[in-house]
């Protein structure tokens, strides 16, 4: 069963979004079986804080595409999955996504996400754990060491479905 992870990287102050990243895995084996990954064109340079932040460059986005081809590319990339649901950390991100493409396309998602970060406020303090912490920290709270670079979007969107496999493993 084949299942995806989303995250977006976002411009400051203005959080208009520059970056899209997909995990998609298999939910059964855990296998990851593709990556995504789409720079949005912004049109003017990054600021300094999210060049900073991200790594992102103003070359990254020269080179990108609009984000109504963004999406478009991504629903092609997920329509295998079981689960048009996407896995995120934390609700904003599909949200944000699909009010910044302002009705220009046909929205598959529905209106409801898989939200990883209230799965571990919710199962955390039951192992005895704290609620609070980024994606990073939370990870090393169940034994996972974060893959990749904080804050660049298919990075964050793995280590979004590493998370998600492992408090299912708690579910059960």
């Amino acid at each position: 069963m084949l299942r995806f992870s989303v995250d977006l990287e976002m411009e400051q102050p203005s959080n208009e979004i520059i970056q899209i990243g997909v995990c998609k895995f298999n939910e059964q084996t855990g296998e990851i079986v593709g990556k995504f990954n789409r720079f949005i064109k912004l049109g003017r340079p990054l600021s300094e804080y999210i060049k900073k932040l991200t790594s992102i460059k103003d070359e990254d986005l020269d080179g990108g595409t609009t984000l109504k081809q963004a999406y478009l590319d991504l629903v092609e990339f997920t329509q295998d999955c079981n689960f048009q649901q996407a896995i995120v950390w934390g609700n904003g991100d599909m949200y944000t996504l699909k009010q910044q493409l302002n009705n220009e396309v046909e929205w598959v998602y529905g209106s409801r996400v898989m939200d990883v970060k209230s799965l571990h406020q919710f199962i955390g303090p039951l192992k005895g754990l704290n609620r609070s912490g980024g994606l990073a920290k939370v990870l090393t709270k169940y034994g996972l060491k974060f893959q990749g670079s904080a804050h660049l979007a298919t990075d964050d969107a793995e280590n979004t479905a590493l998370l998600y496999l492992k408090l299912k493993e708690f579910i059960k």
